[in-house]
């Protein structure tokens, strides 16, 4: 499946309607919404300067169940990144990240991402449609299991060091 001609609709194969947005573009309020509720967070003012800066692409589902924050280019060759997927809490398991990823990957034939490693059902998720993942421990000390699509042998240490230098960015609510 590919994105929809110009208005840039991909149709999930879980019904989800995914659409993208160059970060500049979009809401900043509905994506932190959608990200402290999802992870149940205060989502900080330098997670958005760093999506900025970064020229994130913005995944939306449509019906805001939930989005997907994607680097497109980290530099040094190492393929796009997955800065953030975030599905609301009434809607997990339901197919959203699954569609999130799939639309992703229709724009990026490589591409990583992460999850903090005591997440059994990202872990999970993300093993089926990426495959193995590889836990690493990041340079704040945290655990994670990172998630490699399509790299290569040589791209993949610098994918993995890449992602354990990146910021955990959500706070718990207090």
């Amino acid at each position: 499946m590919k994105f929809n001609g110009l208005r840039g609709v991909f149709p999930g194969s879980n019904g989800h309607r995914i659409a993208k947005y160059p970060v500049k573009l979009f809401n900043r309020k509905i994506l932190k919404e959608i990200i402290d509720e999802s992870f149940n967070v205060n989502t900080g003012d330098n997670y958005f300067h760093i999506v900025l800066q970064d020229n994130s692409i913005i995944y939306l589902e449509m019906e805001y169940q939930g989005v997907g924050v994607v680097v497109p280019n980290p530099g040094y060759g190492i393929p796009p990144h997955i800065r953030t997927i975030a599905v609301l809490p009434k809607y997990r398991h339901d197919g959203v990240a699954t569609d999130l990823v799939d639309a992703v990957s229709e724009d990026f034939h490589k591409f990583n991402l992460r999850t903090l490693a005591d997440n059994q059902d990202a872990i999970k998720l993300y093993s089926e449609l990426v495959g193995e993942g590889a836990p690493f421990k990041a340079k704040n000390g945290m655990d994670f299991v990172g998630f490699l699509a399509n790299h290569s042998p040589e791209e993949k240490p610098y994918a993995l060091r890449y992602m354990a230098k990146q910021p955990y960015f959500f706070k718990n609510k207090k």
